[in-house]
């Protein structure tokens, strides 16, 4: 299994988290306002953690997204699982004039960040920082396309920081 405090390439598989996590941001465009019922439910999926040196791992997730603050707000409670590692994972997000704000924790970790960027009706484009004094100049830049009437979802993962991880790549799906 494995570690995140033992090495530092580890610290890859918090972007695994927070990759699937994001899902949750919300979605606008100029024709119509944000509505969480758009991706609300319990979402799963396979796809693959690509690392730089170690291959790759197949992955399963699966998560259930909410609304608890009404309408231009979402949540989210994660489980991913691959065979090296489990992620248990949380995160809130609001939208406002499409700007996604947000934060996410890894909780079986004890890691946390913040969650930026833009969202429109169909795709997420955002960054994700960890934050922490030690690793705070790093991130990964998240994208995500939701399809076929909001029952399927690719999410996309380039990590930016000098970890074991490349990227990540899932494909997601609730109806």
């Amino acid at each position: 299994m494995r570690s995140f405090v033992a090495r530092p390439v580890d610290w890859a598989l918090v972007w695994i988290a927070v990759a699937v996590v994001t899902l949750a941001v919300p979605s606008a465009n100029a024709q119509t306002a944000y509505d969480c019922s758009q991706v609300k439910g319990r979402w799963t999926g396979f796809g693959w953690f690509n690392f730089v040196h170690e291959g790759r791992e197949r992955a399963r997730c699966t998560f259930d997204v909410g609304c608890p603050s009404g309408p231009s707000s979402g949540s989210v409670d994660l489980q991913c699982k691959t065979p090296g590692s489990k992620v248990n994972a949380a995160a809130t997000f609001s939208i406002k004039d499409r700007r996604a704000k947000g934060k996410w924790k890894l909780r079986n970790y004890n890691v946390n960040g913040t969650v930026s960027g833009s969202a429109t009706f169909e795709n997420i484009d955002v960054f994700l920082r960890v934050r922490s004094k030690e690793f705070n100049q790093f991130g990964a830049g998240l994208k995500v396309k939701v399809k076929e009437g909001r029952c399927r979802a690719s999410v996309r993962v380039d990590v930016r920081a000098p970890i074991g991880l490349r990227n990540i790549d899932l494909a997601l799906r609730r109806c």
